[in-house]
């Protein structure tokens, strides 16, 4: 049995309503523990993930990621990832998230490694990066929103473009 820890997440993201763990979506090293669900406390403008299980890092989880997360410029991190794919993680889930306009996507949370410290990963279909920067465009048509990407190791901000 792996040790689990606490692991948290932090999205600052004023313009979104409605975050939601999506069930039994923890991709986790083979030999790890994880509670499920994730966690969630809203206290606006942030929302705070904290999910529990171990943090090996292997390569077939950051694979498992860019299948999940639709390909290699559809992933993003902050800190010490910029954006090309991650090419290791220790574990990664989902939530559904709706902004305020009703715009509805799915982003992947990613815990990889960077020197002494775990860095958080975002990705998904709606999630485009390209050098070191990234957008979350979610809708369409007259309710298409921009989000520009930014943050630490332990933060996503999501600031509406």
């Amino acid at each position: 049995m792996s040790k689990k820890h606490e692991n948290n997440v932090t999205l600052d993201a004023a313009d979104f309503q409605i975050v939601n763990y999506v069930p039994n979506s923890l991709v986790i090293t083979s030999g790890q523990d994880g509670d499920q669900p994730a966690s969630i406390t809203h206290k606006a403008p942030k929302w705070l993930l904290s999910i529990n299980c171990g943090r090996k890092s292997s390569s077939q989880v950051a694979s498992q990621w860019v299948k999940d997360t639709g390909g290699a410029k559809n992933s993003y991190a902050p800190d010490g990832g910029g954006s090309p794919p991650p090419s290791e993680l220790n574990f990664f889930y989902a939530v559904d998230v709706t902004t305020y306009s009703g715009a509805k996507t799915r982003l992947y949370l990613g815990q990889g490694n960077h020197g002494l410290t775990n860095n958080w990963w975002v990705g998904g279909q709606d999630v485009v990066a390209i050098d070191n920067k990234a957008v979350l465009a979610v809708g369409s048509g007259d309710s298409r929103e921009d989000f520009s990407l930014s943050g630490n190791h332990e933060t996503i901000v999501f600031k509406k473009s």
